[in-house]
């Protein structure tokens, strides 16, 4: 496929997790990897690029709240934001690369080299305290912990004016990845405390910024944490935009090839353009739309944007764990199960005998409900069936076509199956074995 090139830890027949974690206990989590490996998996989206000005554009003098529901991207943003800390200079010779690449601007001052870039994964590491982590992390951190620890009888959380005299000394990023998750287990007079503590460290950030850059992710805006957070004027983050939409394809796509920024547009066009052709006509697509949607094919290629599209609707309203619905993972596998032998992969191209490959069947199998396992049965049973009646007349394109089938009618809430001019468009696609 024009020499794509899947990134080295896509090459092994099973691959890990896909998660970002950012636990620095682990040695491979996305803080503690290089800072320049960490930048060459990331692609500069406009949700990245808006939580990058709020901690280092013009207007840098509120804190960032980044709203989204797992699998959004909030874990990866918030281990860019350490490692822009972490090594500014790398991080500024990263973001010029890009300059000029981008249909939007980036306006961005180098990141203050003073920093302790402080991540916290509050879900992880069970915390029992909000701050804990700086009593254990900052150079000042015990003696904060002495001063608290001589009058939390009376004062239950630590000073404002301790913690401004400690980040005087050594200024901190404070980076909270799934505040609301953390805060959601707490009662009673724990609950108070945070609750009252994120008061302190918002209001220290919007009063000092030079001294406190506050990070923190949560789910949505209903919760109680969320509340307290957006009393103070954050900057919010919420992947909302079609925008932040179509980058997070266009991030998927870069994630997992190496090289696919290098390949020239046009030759993915005529790679794609019988089939482009194709779709346009059985799907009836003309007129001025038809130049937007050609231009949407070549950045998804070597994937059909139906086909991202239909996995991004089922797996991310998957309610099964983030780990087994990894839209990333599947479209891995799914390229290394068909390789180099179709000029585009679209929903056709799940692979439905159980042999084919294990992993994606494992992943698929985990998308849906009970009732996915069910389906990929009939499936097969109705292949079954047609080449039993129709022996050597059966269609070559009949796994195909019911793959296309199967794949679109996995979330039984949505609507359920596919009209036969989208089908023969998924399999409109030129062989070039």
């Amino acid at each position: 496929m024009l020499g794509l090139k899947l990134r080295p830890e896509f090459a092994a027949s099973t691959i890990s997790g896909t998660v970002v974690s950012l636990d620095s206990k682990y040695s491979e989590s996305f803080v503690n990897l290089p800072t320049q490996k960490a930048l060459d998996v990331t692609y500069p989206s406009v949700d990245l690029i808006q939580a990058l000005e709020a901690c280092f554009g013009e207007n840098n003098n509120r804190y960032l709240v980044i709203m989204g529901e797992r699998g959004q991207g909030k874990s990866h943003i918030m281990g860019v934001i350490h490692h822009a800390f972490k090594d500014p200079k790398m991080f500024m010779s990263w973001i010029d690369t890009w300059r000029g690449k981008l249909s939007h601007s980036i306006k961005l001052s180098e990141p203050p080299s003073n920093f302790l870039a402080l991540t916290v994964p509050l879900h992880e590491q069970g915390y029992e305290f909000l701050w804990d982590p700086i009593f254990q992390n900052h150079s000042e951190g015990k003696k904060l912990e002495g001063k608290w620890e001589a009058r939390k009888d009376t004062m239950p959380i630590p000073a404002k004016a301790d913690l401004i005299e400690a980040l005087k000394i050594q200024p901190v990023a404070l980076i909270l990845d799934e505040f609301q998750t953390w805060y959601a287990n707490l009662s009673g007079k724990a609950e108070s405390w945070a609750f009252n503590f994120i008061q302190i460290l918002s209001e220290i950030a919007k009063e000092y910024p030079n001294l406190l850059k506050l990070v923190v992710s949560v789910r949505d805006g209903d919760s109680d944490s969320y509340k307290q957070l957006h009393r103070i004027n954050p900057i919010i983050v919420n992947f909302t935009s079609a925008a932040s939409r179509q980058d997070r394809h266009r991030l998927l796509i870069h994630r997992i090839f190496e090289n696919r920024g290098q390949i020239p547009s046009d030759q993915i066009k005529g790679k794609i353009d019988i089939y482009f052709q194709e779709w346009c006509r059985l799907l009836q697509k003309e007129g001025p739309e038809v130049a937007e949607l050609e231009h949407q094919s070549i950045e998804m290629w070597p994937f059909s944007f139906d086909l991202i599209n239909v996995l991004e609707e089922q797996i991310l309203l998957s309610t099964n764990a983030q780990g087994t619905r990894d839209l990333l993972q599947v479209l891995v596998y799914l390229y290394k199960s068909t390789g180099e032998n179709e000029s585009v992969i679209t929903p056709a191209h799940f692979g439905l005998s159980e042999d084919k490959n294990i992993e994606l069947d494992k992943l698929i199998a985990a998308i849906g409900t009970k009732q996915t396992g069910q389906l990929a049965k009939i499936a097969l049973k109705n292949i079954e069936v047609v080449k039993q009646n129709l022996k050597e007349n059966t269609p070559h394109f009949t796994d195909k076509a019911l793959a296309s089938l199967y794949i679109r009618s996995l979330n039984m809430s949505r609507t359920k199956g596919v009209v036969r001019e989208q089908i023969q468009a998924d399999i409109s696609t030129p062989c070039l074995r």
